[in-house]
């Protein structure tokens, strides 16, 4: 195991005591802790991803950071620091002999079962497309096997010609399962706080194969997706557009919410702790509040979605768009619905052509290439962008070439604004009260406070409610905040298309009140 890295013109290697990987590997001298950690403080400077990779060989126990850490296990004759191509001429920390009994060399020193493995074998993670996204795949180690965590980053591969795929190769591994993973970086929410990364499960008891093996299409497979939305009823690729800025994405496995991502700028995408605050839910001594999930992902282009898992494929996968991040309410009604979350979410099991096709050339459905995405755009029904030099598809370009996956989502605007008289002298001492909407068989609901409705005069205020499906029949109530006042319902089992009237109507009346109050 190395981590190689590169100085100036010099290229260097961290390796176990008296194991580079090349014979053209010399060990470089250092006369000093502080000559030595001022030359790793340099190299990280030089290489960001460098601490990270650092990591497996310092390992994860005992005192300091990271660089601290190798600069002890250097000292302590465990790891070693080589230069390619320069030979030296006296070990590292040599103590001067006080006499001329011959020279002890010690054995080097390596893992207590490292000696006894052949490293000649790897695991390989296919990764579709010309990736350019950071490390994300991690593969776990057993520290009672001898095993260290590893991470590497995906390079395209070339050898064939079609440049179609990328890989992540974990190399000079012993030949024992291991298990793989996502790992997202996460960054820190305030100055002194510590975040580790995130860590989502993959494939478990992965078999390594032998450095020389080579696939067409390798057991584990990853799939990057970039998510448009479609902007009308008409679900057309020319009537889609890129997703707004501060909306969210919500992938599903197995009907339940597997990651939740806010869309940030320039059309990239930064993972929450989901899974940490669905725990907070039920931990009455929890310090975080569960609701109020913060997007500390690092950023990506993509979303990364697992296609393959130890020669299997993986289907049921769903995502969704919503403007605002949903309320566990709203994540509990559609993970407990398998109607509701049809209806509000888009399968993209056709990301599975490219096991036959190596590419998404789809050109119809929710899965397509991203290669002529939005360069067809209906300019009738596409908004202006926001920035008036940028085209909206100009925010694809850089990865148009990239052969990625797009899906389309439902982005189709779709807020209930409903018109309710309400003296606004009386909105502070009642701005607790809750307005329920929700269908009859509360497959769908939604509850708003008076404080977050908008006044529009003295007698009316406007409350907006996201998403409301079309269908079935709908309570609205205004629930008291006072108990001893009993709920009081606007309207009982009414259906959609009655909600829309009173939206039209309410609107024309509080126009002409304020019309008569100007």
């Amino acid at each position: 195991m190395h981590t190689r890295f590169t100085v100036g013109d010099q290229t260097y290697e961290i390796h176990y005591r008296g194991y580079p990987s090349e014979d053209d590997f010399f060990e470089k001298l250092f006369h000093s802790y502080d000559e030595m950690r001022q030359f790793l403080d340099e190299s990280c400077r030089n290489d960001p991803m460098l601490e990270s990779k650092l990591t497996s060989l310092a390992g994860e126990s005992g005192a300091g950071n990271v660089k601290e850490r190798i600069v002890q296990k250097i000292q302590d004759g465990v790891l070693q620091i080589s230069i390619q191509g320069v030979p030296t001429r006296i070990p590292f920390n040599v103590k001067p002999r006080k006499s001329k009994e011959p020279e002890y060399i010690p054995e080097p020193v390596r893992p207590d079962r490292e000696d006894k493995l052949d490293l000649d074998y790897k695991i390989v993670v296919e990764v579709a497309g010309i990736c350019q996204d950071m490390n994300q795949v991690v593969v776990y180690g057993n520290r009672q096997a001898g095993l260290i965590e590893l991470n590497e980053g995906a390079t395209p591969y070339k050898k064939d010609g079609t440049l179609h795929r990328s890989l992540v190769t974990i190399s000079n591994i012993p030949n024992q399962p291991r298990n793989l993973g996502l790992r997202i970086s996460m960054h820190k929410s305030n100055a002194s706080a510590t975040e580790p990364p995130l860590n989502l499960p993959f494939v478990e008891n992965v078999l390594p194969v032998h450095k020389d093996t080579e696939m067409e299409e390798w057991d584990n497979v990853i799939i990057p997706v970039k998510p448009l939305g479609y902007i009308t009823e008409n679900k057309l690729r020319p009537e889609s557009d890129i997703l707004p800025h501060g909306g969210w994405v919500y992938v599903f496995k197995e009907g339940k919410v597997w990651r939740e991502l806010l869309v940030n700028n320039h059309q990239t995408y930064r993972d929450t702790r989901l899974h940490y605050y669905r725990s907070m839910r039920t931990n009455q001594f929890a310090m975080d509040d569960s609701e109020k999930r913060k997007a500390l992902g690092a950023v990506f282009h993509t979303i990364w979605i697992p296609f393959k898992a130890n020669g299997s494929i993986i289907t049921g996968y769903r995502m969704m768009y919503s403007r605002k991040q949903l309320t566990w309410e709203q994540i509990d009604q559609l993970e407990n619905s398998p109607v509701a979350l049809e209806k509000r979410t888009t399968p993209i099991d056709a990301i599975d052509i490219y096991q036959s096709s190596k590419h998404f050339d789809l050109n119809s459905g929710p899965v397509g290439p991203i290669a002529p995405a939005l360069l067809d755009q209906n300019p009738e029904v596409i908004p202006p962008p926001e920035n008036p030099r940028k085209k909206h598809s100009n925010y694809l370009d850089e990865h148009r070439g990239d052969k990625f996956a797009v899906v389309y989502l439902d982005a189709v605007p779709k807020v209930l604004q409903l018109y309710i008289q309400q003296d606004i002298k009386l909105i502070n001492e009642q701005k607790d009260d809750i307005f329920y909407l929700g269908t009859t068989d509360e497959s769908w609901y939604e509850q708003i406070t008076l404080k977050e409705a908008e006044p529009i005069n003295d007698s009316w205020i406007k409350i907006a409610f996201e998403d409301p499906p079309e269908g079935g029949e709908y309570d609205l109530i205004r629930v008291p905040v006072n108990e001893l006042n009993a709920p009081e319902f606007i309207l009982k089992g009414q259906p959609y298309s009655k909600l829309q009237e009173l939206t039209i109507a309410g609107s024309k009346a509080a126009q002409t009140d304020k019309s008569k109050t100007d």
